[in-house]
């Protein structure tokens, strides 16, 4: 049904917004950047995998827990690393930083959603 998946991307996106906004913060202090990415990278990877029970399973739990709530916030955690980087690095241009940033991620979903059509 187009509602259940379209509730995966909403979640997802949810998941995405909490996580920028409460999860990132502390763990950004509490680990180095390396630490986060690996983090983020290895809770992200195994939300796929949750999602590839969707099959076995005949069921969409597996989407919302992997993919919604595990891929979303690792995605949100992920990229207020990003953000913070680019402010250190380039701090006399933060607001430039930031906008190249922010930017690439919208230019990068554009560009290759053609791709996974096909």
């Amino acid at each position: 049904d187009r509602s259940l998946l379209s509730g995966v991307f909403s979640a997802a996106t949810a998941a995405f917004t909490l996580s920028t906004t409460f999860a990132g913060p502390p763990l950004y202090r509490a680990l180095p950047p390396s630490g986060v990415l690996a983090l983020a990278v290895g809770v992200g990877a195994a939300g796929l995998g949750a999602c590839a029970l969707c099959g076995a399973m005949q069921n969409v739990l597996p989407l919302y827990l992997g993919f919604a709530l595990m891929f979303g916030a690792c995605s949100g955690v992920g990229y207020g690393l990003t953000v913070k980087i680019g402010n250190t690095f380039f701090a006399d241009s933060k607001g430039l930083a930031t906008g190249c940033i922010v930017s690439s991620r919208a230019v990068g979903a554009a560009l290759f959603a053609p791709l996974l059509r096909s």
